[in-house]
């Protein structure tokens, strides 16, 4: 029996039905448990069995990498290798494949760079400096607020233009509507208390919500948005039914402080008064929007929105993609916001009214509202497609009873769910494991005594029999999880948690900041020294602390009597290692006011020595003179940045600490070169600037980091939690202020367009908690203190009142060894911990996270003349941050002006030799690379170029794509659940359906890539060559976008191979043998072989047959 045929034989009725429903809409409800993921796979393999669809003829979009990854993986163990073919997305790569796909049908994306959120808030900064004084946006403290709104708006799919129509369409309700209702709010809210002035308000209510209702009949819509009077109409209802009584007039003291703000003219409708903010705030979104265009720029909400407005432009576009996806599939569909919602939409457009989409959700597990979710889209899509069949998954298989039953005692308090809108819906889940849960209440005094004894509990759940991983302690916020993932590590239990933290705190990248602010200060003559103190105080110099207290006490003295500054105290310090320090900042102030940030930064973390000037070598002499002992003068200084954070020590007795260290000075230089800036490089200034606009609006850049054990405890949160399940959760700090702590943005747009999240409802924190129970299958236990950490008082979380008080246990502490330890380290970072686990365990687990194998890794792992699998775990694993070669400059800037030449190329018809060599100039002037240098490399670079001029005109070209990226614009390639990644230079698509794959090279070429006749460094590069072009073979293979083409060349610039088929079955053997060693760690030592081509081959041959 096949693997589908098991999976499908035991699938119950509703799965089934689900499974067999292969035409037309279907929204299938699936509660917690109800193995949704592996129906959805199930699917997918029964679409491809039943019918003449292919792989790429199937969508299914996600909201997770890490979801489509499982997705993926379980959909290859039911069909195979046709797994990797099948278009499976999250919804931002999916609007980038749609742009890349289409590049020729939009020009200026071929140059788009995504900005983020510092660089968003330069542009409204700029934007912000020309509004007058009286508009409502200007300030400093507004760009926060004004960058959220831009946010939701492209989330709700509202563009400038979208907006001025909806603001258009308010305008006309309120002038309607809008004085008859203050006329009606004077005469109601100028009335008492008395029982019968109540009655009288009540009726004029009633009176004005009917003359809203008549007038409001033919009102418009605008797209998804509800016509402003509905929605006024809609609240009066709202308050007309929740009166209890013929004279309860407080709900329209409600409505009143909703709806209404007092002038000295009397009551005013509060939509009226947001109107001339709402059109000064279009005016700066135009602006925002224009500047991105202009300059071919885009933020990550655009992905989408850019996608969906080619998409409504262009009828081709659309026709291509309602061609080639005929089946959509949407996980988690609760959790789609508009932008989501119409981009799938739009594409199902031309298959009329009963497209083949198949949309699963559960909206009592909605809780991503604060990143623009909108459970309303589930009412859309049946009102959209109105013979959906609608599936309820009765059946759990995760949970025994008693937790289904108690969660679903939650979820019947919600206002609303999906039972309001199909009343035929009963969801009433079934228990697949019967009874046989254990829930507790357990309650304590304080939140330590909380901490201690859970981990206490797990503890002795592991020593009778519990494997960790089964173990999952769940809460709101992760700094309640850190705290018990320090007491678990102190008991030697294994425990994975992750860390969120904003870059700038992390101490390597503060050190750098450090450096860098002081040297701008220094060399414009404003020093800072405080800045000063605190580089030095550091212990990577290890100077003593006497040394410095006894520097300061001289410092202070020097400062009264000669005005001097710390460092012209420095260089002239008796220590000759404290006055070389000095000299090097000198030295690094000289150095910056000419060289390039990235070389700058090189200079400061040690990549690179620094060779400081003759006046501290005139100073150690005179120094020396006073010695008896003479000693040889070294001019060069390395910064000891390197050697203290990133030591091979550290890596292995302080893992978690150096990744964290590593990924976060990682990113933080990859923001930095992502400044824009345009026709010059980036100085130490442009850094300064940077950081002052991430200060002025308190930006953060987030590094998610994790600590993964095997077989370990899971310490997580609420959200991160969905989708998972465990034998035993913790649901721990259940309290009022952990649940309902919210944030109020200001919100100016119009009651119809409800974008920024508010502070959590009832309703929100009744699906988080719910989301949070049922993850548990065979225990859960509750818990709260009375009281914090700080002794201020807790309450129960007031939605588990339901739960009787005598069902609470009380336990009360008592101090121990791990109470005093866990005070003493609540401001220890986790990460900064010691561990049980070695560097092995914090390796594999970066690897899992996130790395690829391209083309350049694995010429690494192989290519023993340069270290092979030693030098990969250094280059292409521990890769440590620094400027570019020059020789990669060169190939970037050769790069960027065949680009531009084919892009213009493909736009006019006809070659521009001056964009070849003026984009090439540019490419290397804005480079790292010094003056003099570039000019070099300008000379050689326009002599190759001219010559490839010559070879490439006087020819018609195919459909062009230019730099297209696998892993990033395009699906995800896979193979055996190993990514690959690979950046093509120019893909061209021949009138008779061939595809020619070219990848530009910028040295010396050969006839061909046959090793016969090429010795040295010649025959390795030829190796490479050709390594490379059948990797690319197989990336094209297993592309769903690209496997379809069927005849396909290669080429490197004149050389032109046929790759066989046989070598890129090779190259998937080589790839998963090399695949299977990085996972498990295993870099062998390559020193026994000959250091030439042949060396190579004899360890590419041992790798497939597995000998070393």
């Amino acid at each position: 029996m096949s693997v589908f045929s098991e999976k499908y034989n035991r699938l119950n009725a509703e799965q089934k039905l689900s499974v067999d429903t292969l035409y037309g809409p279907v929204l299938v409800i699936a509660g917690p448990g109800s193995g949704k993921t592996e129906l959805l796979a199930v699917r997918i393999a029964h679409i491809l069995k039943k019918t003449d669809a292919n792989p790429n003829n199937i969508l299914c979009l996600t909201f997770t990498d890490n979801a489509a990854s499982n997705m993926r993986e379980r959909l290859a163990h039911i069909i195979g290798p046709e797994a990797y073919r099948v278009a499976i997305f999250t919804f931002h790569t999916f609007g980038q494949e749609i742009l890349n796909r289409f590049r020729h049908k939009i020009r200026e994306s071929e140059e788009l760079t995504t900005v983020d959120d510092i660089e968003s808030a330069k542009i409204l900064h700029t934007i912000n400096n020309t509004l007058s004084w009286d508009n409502h946006w200007k300030g400093e403290y507004k760009i926060n607020t004004i960058r959220e709104t831009i946010l939701r708006l492209k989330e709700a799919s509202l563009s400038p233009h979208d907006l001025k129509s909806v603001i258009s369409l308010n305008e006309q309700i309120l002038n309607i509507i809008g004085p008859k209702m203050e006329n009606y709010c004077q005469m109601i809210f100028s009335l008492g208390n008395k029982k019968t002035e109540k009655i009288k308000k009540i009726a004029l209510f009633e009176e004005m919500t009917q003359m809203i209702e008549s007038e409001i009949q033919e009102g418009q819509k605008y797209h998804l948005i509800e016509n402003l009077g509905s929605t006024i109409y809609r609240g009066c209802r709202e308050t007309l039914d929740s009166i209890e009584g013929e004279s309860d007039a407080k709900p329209l003291t409600k409505w009143k402080n909703t709806w209404l703000t007092k002038t000295h003219n009397g009551w005013r409708l509060k939509e009226n008064e947001k109107h001339k903010k709402i059109i000064q705030f279009l005016e700066i979104y135009e602006q925002y929007q224009k500047h991105l265009k202009e300059n071919c720029m885009i933020d990550f909400s655009d992905m989408i929105l850019r996608a969906l407005d080619l998409i409504k432009e262009d009828q081709d576009v659309q026709a291509s993609l309602a061609e080639q996806y005929q089946w959509i599939l949407v996980d988690e569909y609760q959790d789609t916001n508009d932008a989501q919602f119409s981009l799938i939409s739009h594409i199902l457009e031309p298959a009329g009214e009963s497209p083949n989409i198949f949309a699963v959700g559960d909206d009592d597990q909605s809780i991503y509202k604060f990143q623009g979710a909108n459970i309303r889209n589930i009412e859309l899509f049946l009102q959209r497609y109105t013979d959906t069949q609608t599936i309820l998954l009765k059946e759990n298989y995760r949970s025994h009873k008693e937790i289904i039953d108690f969660s679903c005692t939650l979820t019947q308090e919600l206002s609303t769910n999906i039972t309001h809108l199909l009343p035929n819906i009963k969801k009433e889940f079934h228990a697949f494991q019967g009874k046989g849960a254990v829930i507790e209440y357990n309650l304590y005094e304080n939140e330590i005594d909380e901490i201690i004894s859970v981990a206490d509990d797990i503890e002795k759940k592991i020593q009778t029999g519990a494997n960790p991983k089964d173990i999952a302690v769940i809460a709101k916020k992760n700094s309640t999880l850190e705290n018990i993932a320090k007491v678990l590590t102190k008991k030697n239990i294994p425990v994975s948690v992750s860390q969120t933290e904003n870059i700038f705190e992390n101490p390597a990248v503060m050190v750098l900041v450090d450096m860098l602010e002081y040297i701008y200060g220094l060399q414009k003559g404003n020093p800072n020294d405080e800045i000063l103190v605190r580089i030095l105080s550091h212990p990577m110099w290890k100077i003593h602390r006497l040394t410095l207290w006894e520097i300061s006490r001289k410092i202070y003295r020097a400062k009264k009597q000669e005005n001097k500054n710390w460092i012209e105290s420095l260089k002239i310090h008796t220590d000759s290692y404290v006055s070389k320090i000095a000299h090097f900042f000198i030295e690094m102030t000289f150095v910056s006011s000419y060289t390039r940030l990235e070389k700058v930064i090189d200079f400061l973390t040690g990549v690179n020595q620094v060779q400081i000037s003759d006046e501290y070598r005139d100073e150690e002499i005179q120094r020396q003179q006073s010695s008896l002992f003479l000693e040889e003068i070294d001019e060069n200084f390395t910064s000891p940045f390197y050697e203290y954070f990133f030591s091979q020590d550290n890596l292995t007795q302080k893992s978690g600490q150096y990744i964290t260290y590593l990924l976060s000075l990682r990113k933080c230089i990859q923001s930095i070169k992502s400044i824009i800036k345009k026709g010059d490089f980036l100085k130490i200034g442009d850094f300064v600037e940077y950081m002052q606009i991430i200060r002025k609006y308190n930006l953060k850049i987030p590094l998610s980091t994790l600590i993964e054990n095997q077989n370990a405890v899971e310490c997580i949160t609420a959200h991160k939690a969905k989708g998972l399940e465990y034998d035993h959760v913790y649901s721990i700090a259940m309290t009022q202020t952990e649940y309902t702590r919210g944030r109020n943005t200001e919100n100016v747009m119009p009651a119809n367009i409800s974008i920024l999240p508010e502070k959590d409802n009832i309703d929100d924190i009744i699906r988080l908690v719910y989301t949070i129970f049922t993850r548990a299958r065979k225990s859960l236990h509750l818990s709260y203190a009375r009281k914090k950490m700080d002794e201020k008082p807790n309450t129960l979380l007031s939605i588990l009142s339901l739960i009787p008080e005598e069902k609470w246990t009380n336990i009360e502490g008592k101090l121990s060894e791990n109470e005093v330890f866990l005070v003493e380290n609540l401001e220890n970072n986790i990460f900064d911990m010691n561990f049980n686990s070695q560097e092995n365990m914090f390796l594999q687990d970066y690897i899992a996270s996130g790395i690829s194998i391209s083309a350049t890794a694995l010429q690494n792992f192989l290519d023993v003349t340069r270290g092979g699998p030693q030098h990969f775990l250094s280059n292409n694993i521990l890769r440590f941050p620094e400027a570019k070669h020059e020789n990669a400059i060169y190939g970037t800037a050769i790069h960027k002006g065949l680009e531009d030449f084919f892009k213009d190329y493909k736009f006019k018809g006809s070659y521009n030799k001056s964009i070849l060599l003026s984009s090439f100039e540019e490419s290397i002037n804005s480079s790292e690379l010094e003056p003099e240098k570039a000019k070099e490399w300008i000379t050689r670079g326009k002599e190759n170029l001219e010559y490839f001029y010559t070879k490439a005109t006087g020819k018609e070209y195919g459909e062009i794509h230019l730099e297209y990226r696998f892993n990033i614009d395009a699906n995800e390639i896979y193979l055996d659940g190993v990514r690959l990644s690979g950046a093509i230079d120019r893909i061209e698509i021949l009138p008779d359906g061939t595809l020619v794959v070219t990848d530009y090279k910028t040295g010396k070429g050969f006839e061909t890539l046959g090793l016969q006749g090429k010795y040295g460094y010649d025959a390795i590069k030829a190796w490479k060559y050709k390594l490379q072009l059948t990797f690319y073979a197989l990336l094209f293979s297993l592309s769903p976008r690209w496997a379809a083409f069927k005849n396909t060349q290669f080429q490197i610039i004149e050389i032109t191979e046929y790759i066989q088929q046989s070598e890129v079955d090779r190259m998937v053997q080589l790839l998963k043998k090399v695949a299977g060693k990085i996972k498990n760690l295993d870099f062998p030592d390559v020193s026994g072989y000959s250091q030439d081509i042949k060396g190579i081959l004899q360890f590419e041959e041992d790798v497939l047959e597995g000998k070393i």
